[in-house]
């Protein structure tokens, strides 16, 4: 075997191998001392920091909502939305909202802007929830269009202070010419999301059942974040249409500084919801599976309360808001859903008693292999709260995510301990400590506190790292076994002897495999794809979109052989290349067909592509 190949050789390729590491591994060191190798990870922070702070929304700000009406929502099999809970829920904002409101719903090319519209005004807010309402579903998503509509609605109206906007979408922008996907991320990347940022008017992004093991999915779910992020939001992708309310009510209740509180039911399917003395202003929404489902609000009596309190109903929901005839009665209030397996119940609370989480926080630094501390309190304004013994609970709820999904052991539930001062007496900390975790990722912490029966809840999400490799203890010297050492050498040199022979034979098997070549584009400015980026002769059409912006809605193979030809082959239907001669193009099976330079290549009836043999060749 060793004869193979010379010493000669052996040595040429032991030295190639050195040279190459040398040099890439001192490429390495320079690249990441200058700067830009900071570039891309600095970008989004300094485009972040440039955003406006903005204010607390009040009757002189707008809500823009940017509502995706397109056909996926309804259509049948995979329907993202097809009770439409994010009609509900829009409508469910102008009944919270204390400002004006306008609604963009966005399909086909439409992009009409309804509003906006007084919502103080009964006869406004019932215009604009009738409108969302009746809106139609059909066509595609054009979400840059529509975030461009909502722009010059800011521009006219100066941008009041305190003004937010929000998307719900379940995808991609979609589109027609040069009103494709590909066009409508180009735009809102590189001229929408900056002039929101400088306008000061953050773009919360909200995904309708976005699946994440798509690279669609994964598209999508890129795109919105990065709408939010560059704006000084946020993004969820909710898992299922039903759970839209809750992030959605959530966030207005962040906007206000509202105290968020999703109820849980008793066993009998009620919900308990407990106003403190505190409270000056109380809106409790209910949420259920339709309107064959009656819901009702009892009082602390027990009796159903019909008086004193204003309400807005929907097919979706029912919100009551307790603050419209002066001073609120602290106790126990109970919702009733008929008895909806699906409800789901919110109690937006403005109070001054809170729960503060204190540990963990922004400077905490915690790994995989530890339990986590978790330290909370309740405040009332500023000052801490004492409770009495036996009048308080605090219990964490946490999860442990990687990728976004939760992994190990259920959530833990870890029971605070209210501590005591080294004199005895109670001190207004809870504090207990999580699970160890055998994996680092994203972890969860949900605060319940109940404080004389009323209840408030924080969260917090904590970076969990890798664990801390901990140097082992190093034992005493042993003598030395010179056969074991001797017999090691020999089986070392051995070792490296095969391991060149093995490189010289794989670099000599890498040289006799067919090489990429030529360009795949699709005739936009800069929209050539070199191939011999790729270093293997079969190149797929998601390879190649990876590097370009392209719209293969097929997929398809090149394969280059060692003669040099191309050949075309099929990984799904509806591929085809056109052919010298014939009127229409010739089908593509996955057997494969010769793909010579200048042909043009077709997914689904679209011209998608062209393989050439040099850069910057448009077709037609």
């Amino acid at each position: 075997m060793l004869g193979l190949v010379s010493h000669k050789a052996l040595i040429h390729y032991l030295r190639y191998i050195f040279l190459v590491s040398t040099i890439f591994s001192v490429c390495i060191v320079v690249f990441l001392n200058t700067p830009a190798a900071y570039a891309s990870t600095t970008s989004r922070a300094h485009a972040f920091a440039s955003c406006r702070t903005p204010s607390v929304p009040t009757s002189q700000s707008l809500l823009i909502v940017l509502l995706d009406r397109s056909g996926s929502l309804t259509a049948e099999p995979g329907a993202t939305d097809p009770k439409l809970y994010s009609t509900s829920v829009t409508k469910a904002l102008a009944d919270l909202w204390p400002g004006d409101m306008a609604v963009i719903p966005f399909s086909n090319d439409s992009t009409p802007v309804l509003g906006p519209d007084t919502l103080s005004d009964p006869q406004q807010q019932a215009d604009i929830k009738s409108k969302v309402e009746q809106y139609p579903i059909r066509g595609n998503t054009p979400l840059a269009p529509a975030a461009q509509a909502a722009l010059d609605l800011l521009r006219q109206r100066n941008a009041p202070a305190g003004s937010r906007m929000i998307v719900i979408t379940d995808g991609n922008p979609t589109g027609e010419g040069n009103n494709d996907g590909p066009h409508q991320e180009q735009t809102i990347r590189s001229t929408l999301i900056p002039q929101f940022c400088q306008q000061g008017v953050p773009v919360s992004a909200f995904g309708l059942t976005i699946n994440s093991n798509t690279s669609d999915g994964q598209d999508a779910n890129k795109l919105l974040s990065d709408i939010a992020s560059g704006t000084g939001a946020t993004y969820t992708n909710v898992t299922g249409p039903e759970d839209l309310a809750k992030e959605v009510i959530g966030l207005y209740a962040q906007w206000q500084g509202l105290t968020f509180t999703q109820v849980q039911p008793t066993q009998g399917g009620n919900y308990p919801v407990s106003i403190d003395t505190f409270a000056s202003r109380i809106s409790i929404v209910s949420f259920r599976s339709g309107s064959n489902y009656t819901v009702k609000l009892l009082g602390p009596d027990e009796k159903a309360i019909s008086q004193g309190i204003q309400s807005s109903t929907d097919r979706h929901y029912i919100i009551y808001n307790l603050n419209v005839s002066g001073a609120i009665v602290a106790g126990n209030y109970t919702i009733t859903t008929g008895g909806d397996p699906n409800a789901q119940v919110y109690a937006l609370v403005n109070s001054p008693l809170k729960i503060q989480l204190i540990e963990p926080n922004s400077t905490t630094v915690a790994h995989a292999d530890e339990s986590v501390l978790i330290k909370a309190q309740f405040i009332n304004d500023t000052n801490t709260v004492t409770p009495e013994e036996g009048v308080a609970q605090v219990i964490a709820k946490v999860t442990l995510l990687v990728n976004g999904r939760p992994v190990g052991p259920p959530t833990n539930t870890v029971v605070l301990t209210q501590q005591k001062s080294a004199q005895g007496s109670l001190t207004p900390i809870f504090s207990g400590g999580t699970i160890i975790y055998n994996q680092p990722g994203e972890l969860q912490i949900e605060i319940l506190g109940t404080y004389h029966q009323a209840q408030r809840q924080t969260s917090f999400t904590l970076q969990l790292l890798k664990p801390v490799v901990k140097p082992r203890p190093v034992p005493p010297p042993k003598p030395v076994n010179y056969v074991l050492l001797i017999t090691g050498i020999i089986a070392a040199i051995v070792l490296l002897g095969l391991l060149a022979l093995f490189a010289a034979l794989f670099m000599k098997w890498q040289r006799e495999q067919p090489k990429p070549y030529g360009y795949i584009t699709n005739g936009r400015r800069n929209g050539d794809v070199a191939l011999d980026l790729f270093s293997k002769p079969v190149v797929s059409s998601h390879d190649i979109q990876t590097r370009g912006l392209f719209n293969f809605s097929a997929s398809f193979e090149l394969v280059f052989t060692k003669d040099g030809t191309v050949k075309i082959r099929a990984s799904s239907p509806g591929v085809a290349v056109d052919v010298p001669g014939k009127l229409k193009p010739e089908n593509v099976t996955a057997t494969g067909v010769d793909l010579k330079p200048g042909r043009k290549i077709y997914t689904n009836g679209y011209k998608a592509a062209s393989f050439e043999t040099s850069a910057g060749r448009l077709w037609t």
